[in-house]
């Protein structure tokens, strides 16, 4: 099995309950920092492309921000992603920082919500920058009087902001702006240790 074939059973596996286990993360805050790099870099255009879209509570609020949406999930068809990107138009994407794997994956963390307990831990420490970071999830679900358990492997890469720009000017685009980001919070200037991903804008070069 290869990693794409993991990540994504590990994603069906976790569907029923992903909005649930994410109901802290104010989506609305967060589409705002995304829709304040594309109003400031980009040409005015409100088709957008939004790639791994999940459940797609991101394309809703896109949508609710006057943006004509395409949304898709994890797909062969992601690698074509930056080919759809028009003349003028920005790439805006986000990407978790090695401090939030370490803090986040470093040591094993559970939650309890009553009849559900989440436990998670990174199955390949250290966590080291542009390395593979390997989590494991447990969902333990009661069901009547015993218990269900939920298994799931994820399987990430870290990309340090070194890698993200080489990569950007391989594929023809200059990265023009970033931030750090805590939870759905800006800072600047973005730092890889302290916040927990770093938002990107990128145009294409020339």
């Amino acid at each position: 099995m290869t990693h794409a074939d993991e990540t994504l059973a590990a994603y069906e596996g976790i569907a029923p309950r992903y909005d649930e286990l994410n109901a802290r993360t104010d989506t609305v805050d967060l589409v705002e920092r995304y829709v304040e790099l594309v109003d400031r870099y980009g040409q005015g255009g409100r088709r957008l492309l939004d790639a791994g879209c999940g459940t797609g509570r991101s394309s809703v609020a896109f949508r609710e921000r006057g943006f004509e949406v395409t949304g898709y999930d994890l797909s062969p068809a992601m690698a074509a992603a930056r080919d759809q990107l028009t003349e003028g138009g920005v790439l805006v994407f986000d990407m978790n920082t090695v401090g939030y794997y370490r803090r986040v994956f470093g040591a094993p963390t559970v939650v309890d919500r009553g009849d559900r307990y989440v436990a998670w831990f990174a199955e390949s420490p250290p966590i080291e920058a542009d390395a593979v970071v390997v989590t494991r999830f447990d969902l333990f679900e009661r069901s009547g009087t015993t218990w269900r358990r939920v298994s799931m492997r994820h399987v990430q890469r870290h990309h340090s902001d070194r890698t993200v720009r080489r990569a950007a000017e391989r594929a023809g685009l200059r990265v023009v702006a970033t931030r750090g980001l805590v939870e759905t919070s800006a800072r600047e200037p973005a730092d890889e240790e302290s916040h927990d991903r770093i938002l990107y804008a990128a145009r294409r070069l020339g």
